[in-house]
């Protein structure tokens, strides 16, 4: 379980989140819902690692996750952001390599190869990265995949997606929740979230309120937080 307690984050004078207490379940499908600058891309770089809180604490599993983290913590959490983290003059088994010499993964070619096999990519293993945004996606699902961390962030996953690759990426992470991990989106497709959300989390006025997706439709929660702030 990740704790978050009173936390606060200001960029110089901007308050962008403002003593948030919060609990995000183990082995579940959270997501992250709000208006642009509510302060979702923030929180998940926070639980990444990539930034600081002004006050607070953030506990995982129970231990302290004071930047910077630990190696052990650095490893149970891997995020990919709304850029595509593939290396564009690379092939996608070169992608898979590099990645895995970077994490320190000892992987066979057997293992490589059916990862790519899983993610449709085996008969683009000779081309370099010029691929469609949603062949991009399942590379880097597949650069995740092989790294396989506990704690999953996924910001924005679905952006620029066709119906195909957004289903695809429905799977995968109901997948990767049947595995027992972790999986923390931010995003603004809100029929994605009301097909897989186990917990909702709406950024408002620079506070979080927590929803059980089975509880509430998620655009109409998100569609009334613009009505009260006009």
């Amino acid at each position: 379980m990740i704790k978050i307690n009173n936390l606060t984050k200001k960029y110089k004078d901007k308050l962008v989140l403002d003593k948030v207490n919060l609990q995000i379940p183990s082995n579940k499908i959270s997501f992250f819902v709000g208006k642009n600058g509510s302060g979702k891309t923030t929180l998940m770089d926070i639980l990444a690692g990539l930034n600081k809180i002004n006050h607070g604490s953030i506990q995982i599993d129970n231990k302290d996750a004071s930047i910077p983290y630990s190696k052990s913590l650095r490893k149970k959490i891997f995020s990919l952001p709304v850029e595509n983290i593939s290396v564009e003059y690379l092939t996608a088994k070169e992608n898979l390599l590099y990645y895995s010499e970077l994490f320190k993964l000892k992987l066979s070619d057997r293992k490589i190869k059916d990862i790519l096999q899983s993610y449709n990519l085996f008969e683009e293993t000779d081309f370099s990265v010029t691929f469609s945004t949603g062949m991009k996606k399942r590379l880097d699902l597949a650069i995740l995949d092989m790294i396989a961390p506990e704690i999953i962030l996924l910001d924005e996953p679905s952006l620029g997606l066709d119906v195909y690759h957004v289903d695809f990426l429905r799977k995968q992470i109901l997948n990767y929740k049947k595995l027992g991990k972790t999986v923390i989106v931010t995003s603004h497709d809100m029929a994605l979230s009301e097909k897989i959300a186990d917990m909702i989390y709406l950024f408002s006025e620079k506070k979080i309120i927590a929803y059980n997706a089975k509880d509430v439709n998620s655009e109409e929660i998100v569609l009334e937080s613009y009505k009260d702030h006009d």
